[in-house]
């Protein structure tokens, strides 16, 4: 495929793609506003407890967040201020792929 073809296959993904997340998105929407409707409890009664704050798991899951998310700096931060200890080997293939991903977003494909 080259040229126009090219062009016309590239619009046409693009498009497939830009439905496909529209449809996503009013199901996601529609779904969060059920939880929301069902959901009645007060949440200060849940964020006030402390049961969970300094578990390990839990901030492991934070840390995980935030790798994934891309924000290393946060994730150092994050680090430096709770004293979790996060197994390098954990932390690379996330620096590796958002390395990745930033040099994708740099470049031009057409």
């Amino acid at each position: 495929v080259s040229g126009p073809d090219y062009l016309k296959q590239v619009k046409f993904e693009l498009s497939r793609l830009s439905q496909s997340h529209k449809d996503w998105h009013g199901a996601i929407s529609r779904f969060g506003k059920s939880i929301d409707k069902q959901m009645t409890e007060n949440v200060a009664f849940f964020s006030g407890r402390t049961e969970f704050r300094d578990s390990p798991l839990v901030q492991q899951l934070i840390c995980e967040h935030f790798l994934r998310q891309g924000d290393l700096d946060l994730v150092s931060m994050f680090i430096r201020e709770s004293g979790y200890q996060l197994d390098e080997a954990k932390r690379v293939p996330f620096v590796q792929l958002h390395n990745n991903c930033r040099s994708l977003s740099h470049t031009e494909f057409l």
